[in-house]
């Protein structure tokens, strides 16, 4: 159940208790159980401590777009997961990185890109009454 909610009451708390405190109670709580700290240094002290249970380790950046393309913000992302990158690689093996490449984009670019697939899953493959669409139903489409 918890899964399933999860997201909403997120939003919630960031709505009624703010940012800071919201924070505090995902990091005092469930926190632990997905993410590894909030500094390079906590990942690697993860990673390692998992390597010794023959753990292998998969980092992933939490983020969404960017409200507005701001390249500072942009650049400053990029090298702080270019950096921690690197310090993985040369600090240990058999840990990965995993980044959505949404993370990299404005959401209104996002939302337009949306509102695109809705125009060409509606209009030309003619889906609109169906639940979901598998890869068959495209190949079709394109005969």
């Amino acid at each position: 159940m918890f899964i399933n909610h999860s997201l909403k009451i997120m939003n919630v708390c960031y709505k009624v208790f703010g940012l800071r405190i919201t924070n505090f109670l995902i990091e005092s709580t469930v926190g632990p159980l997905f993410i590894s700290g909030q500094s390079l240094q906590q990942l690697i002290e993860d990673v390692d401590r998992f390597k010794q249970q023959n753990i292998k380790s998969m980092c992933n950046y939490v983020a969404e777009g960017l409200e507005t393309m701001d390249s500072q913000e942009y650049e400053k992302f990029c090298n702080e997961v270019l950096q921690s990158i690197r310090v993985l690689s040369q600090h240990t093996k058999g840990a990965f990185v995993q980044i959505k490449p949404t993370a990299l984009m404005p959401i209104d670019a996002m939302t337009s890109l949306s509102s695109a697939q809705k125009v060409y899953v509606n209009d030309f493959l003619k889906y609109s009454e169906k639940e979901f669409i598998d890869i068959e139903d495209i190949k079709i489409s394109l005969n």
